[in-house]
């Protein structure tokens, strides 16, 4: 069975089509888009967020990061391509958003809690500016994703 992950270039094409025609259908009745809704719970919900099975023994942190990539690059594509075909339209992103609190007042609990609410918003650095925190790209690095620059494809 292939995951979304080993599938990522159909799945970006297919993704593609599918806003080329609703942006060609509703352009000139939205003005407002989002390309995935609650972009980051594929860290929290593996299957609801992004359609991941795990296998046996597979590295749950490499598939996720892996997956996690090429969401924020399939959804670099559609921005795009909005702002050349809607005039005028805005394009934004969504997440899933909660608190992380840490369990007690000890600095590692603490330190924790801070990391997880950084992982949680990544997203938005991502899609808003371009290009990985320098901190969120070594993560991915030491979760196995190998990218070649951590630029998304958002310029444009």
């Amino acid at each position: 069975m292939k995951t979304a992950v080993m599938d990522r270039h159909f799945t970006t094409e297919t993704y593609m089509k599918y806003c080329t025609a609703i942006f060609t259908l509703y352009k000139n009745l939205v003005k407002y888009w989002i390309t995935f809704n609650e972009i980051n719970m594929l860290l929290h919900m593996s299957f609801m967020g992004a359609g991941i099975f795990f296998k046996e023994g597979e590295d749950r942190q490499t598939v996720l990061y892996n997956a996690a990539h090429h969401e924020l690059l399939a959804s670099a594509k559609p921005v795009k391509l909005a702002h050349e075909m809607i005039p005028g339209g805005k394009i934004g992103c969504m997440l899933a958003a909660g608190q992380f609190y840490p369990y007690s007042p000890n600095p590692e609990d603490i330190w924790d809690g801070f990391q997880k609410d950084r992982d949680n918003y990544f997203f938005i650095d991502v899609q808003a500016r371009g290009s990985y925190p320098v901190w969120a790209w070594k993560r991915m690095e030491e979760a196995g994703r190998r990218g070649k620059s951590r630029r998304a494809c958002y310029q444009g």
